[in-house]
């Protein structure tokens, strides 16, 4: 399975990416930012074009909603799946057919690259 673009994240404040071929333009804006992981840092604020696939398997380039952060540091890059939400985007979540996964009593736990694809991103 070959993975493309950035990686949906429910948890995340705004889009990220550490790729410099995702900035579109530079805001003039620096916003402090709680990474997952150590403490908050400034980081610069972009617009932002990240490469993923539509329902049909079309690649295409989704400019995020409103002001998203480079940071060079990051090793992949982030949608925010609620400031698409807030911005009326219809996000569909699929889990891969060659999940793995292990029986519990409570819930499933996933074993794969990526536990959940951007399947459908659509206004």
């Amino acid at each position: 399975m070959q993975l493309l673009g950035a990686v949906l994240d429910t948890g995340a404040q705004r889009g990220a990416t550490g790729t410099p071929a995702e900035i579109l333009s530079r805001t003039e804006t620096t916003l402090n930012m709680q990474p997952a992981v150590g403490t908050a840092k400034k980081m610069t604020g972009i617009l932002m074009g990240a490469e993923t696939i539509d329902q049909h398997g079309k690649s295409f380039i989704l400019v995020l909603p409103d002001v998203s952060v480079y940071d060079p540091g990051m090793s992949d890059s982030l949608i925010s799946a609620g400031r698409l939400m807030e911005t009326g985007y219809n996000v569909n979540f699929r889990i891969p057919n060659d999940a793995l996964t292990v029986p519990s009593p409570r819930i499933p736990f996933l074993f794969t690259e990526v536990a959940l694809l951007l399947q459908t991103i659509s206004l």
